[in-house]
């Protein structure tokens, strides 16, 4: 149910940007033809965030229903003189277990920058956490399994879909989500019997955050 949770709001954030979009148009607008020195040039092409929470899941990452994907950590994007293209870095750690998670980003603005912007780019997943996994140890007397504690390894990539809003000159707020595929993955490498946990080499990746910060 938190997989298909969290799908669909990675889904549902590139229709609702658009109407914001189509909307923040016919706004600007009017106001170029009230105000022609209105510019947006006036915001800052960077910006430092901190994120309250991210939701990374890994499709049934764990042997445990009880592991919940959640992380919080910081982010720094930058954003070209183009205005069109940016690249953000964040940085966000487990709150589960010990880990973090990385996952560049290019951005790509189809309008350049404004109030309310989205965006949409390539993104990559890269992580390391403290993990437990179950290995099936076989014997001469039979086999049995055991619990193993060890450092998991992922590395994804997928497609970010982004809002940006400027609330005033300094004030940024940021919803992101991605869907795309964890395409290494440490614990497949090994001999892992779980029911919830898929032992394929490729699993499903998806992603939503939050984002709160200052630009300049």
């Amino acid at each position: 149910m938190r997989f298909k949770t969290i799908l669909l709001f990675s889904l549902a954030i590139p229709f609702f940007s658009n109407n914001l979009t189509a909307q923040e148009y016919r706004v600007n607008r009017t106001n170029e033809k009230k105000n022609a020195k209105v510019k947006t040039e006036k915001f800052g092409k960077n910006i430092i965030s901190f994120i309250p929470f991210k939701l990374i899941e890994l499709n049934n990452n764990s042997y445990s229903n009880d592991y919940t994907p959640l992380s919080v950590g910081l982010s720094y994007e930058r954003i070209f003189e183009n205005q069109f293209i940016s690249f953000q870095f964040p940085v966000t750690f487990s709150l589960d277990r010990v880990g973090f998670f990385v996952t560049p980003t290019v951005k790509l603005y189809p309008k350049k920058q404004g109030i309310v912007k989205f965006a949409v780019g390539p993104q990559l997943l890269i992580s390391i956490e403290d993990g437990t996994y179950q290995k099936y140890i076989q014997t001469p007397n039979g086999g049995y399994y055991q619990m193993i504690n060890e450092v998991r390894k992922t590395f994804g990539f997928g497609i970010n879909n982004s809002v940006n809003f400027t609330i005033n000159k300094s004030f940024y707020l940021g919803v992101d989500a991605t869907l795309g595929v964890n395409y290494y993955d440490s614990y497949n490498k090994k001999n892992v019997y779980s029911t919830s946990y898929n032992n394929n080499s490729m699993n499903i990746l998806v992603g939503l955050g939050f984002n709160i910060g200052y630009r300049f």
